[in-house]
This record gives structure tokens, C-alpha cells and sequence, in this order.
């Protein structure tokens, strides 16, 4: 087996589902509505981002879990919804923890 670690690997059309549990009518889908847009003009078109609302992909837990196996691209998820599964986030989502 070869491998070329400097040849430059293409893909022509990419199409990445990215998820969020919210209504479609939250800041997560102005977000992800954004991101899309961005994600398209900046790869000239290539990358095709299809935007789920509702928890289509699963819950943020369920998203979380899925994205670890590969399943799932991406997904908008909470710092609570992350904390069980990486234990630094808990810094971020204790509110009122600092007085400065």
C-alpha cells in the first residue's frame, strides 16, 4: 500500500446534513440557515449543506452520540447537551459560578 501525504484529495460535490432539535422558527435555524449559505459560497458551490430542523437527526444527545459514530455530519447542540460526554464543557454551562 502507498500513500501520497502531499497529493491533494478532491471531492467534486459534498452534501453534509446538518441537524438542530429546535423549532424552525429559533436562533438555531437563523445559525444553520448562515452557515449553509456561507458553506456554499465559499466552496464555489462543492459543498451542499442540507439543513434538518426538529430533532430530524435525533435529539442532542442522540445527534452527539451519532456524530461520534460517524452517522450523523453535524448538528447544533447545547454546552449542557455536550458536558456529559466531555467534562470540561461543565465550565461553560454553570451559570453564575464567577462574581467577575
Amino acid at each position: 500500500m502507498t500513500f501520497f501525504p502531499h497529493t491533494p484529495v478532491r471531492a467534486d460535490n459534498v452534501t453534509i446534513n446538518l441537524g438542530y432539535a429546535a423549532a424552525e422558527t429559533s436562533t438555531y435555524a437563523i445559525l444553520a440557515d448562515k452557515f449553509a449559505e456561507l458553506a456554499e459560497k465559499c466552496s464555489n458551490g462543492s459543498l451542499d449543506v442540507k439543513v434538518r430542523c426538529c430533532a430530524q437527526l435525533g435529539t442532542e444527545d442522540e445527534a452527539f452520540k451519532t456524530m461520534q459514530l460517524g452517522t450523523v455530519d453535524m448538528d447544533i447542540i447545547t454546552g449542557n447537551n455536550v458536558s456529559p460526554h466531555f467534562l470540561l464543557m461543565d465550565a461553560f454551562v454553570l451559570p453564575y459560578t464567577f462574581q467577575n
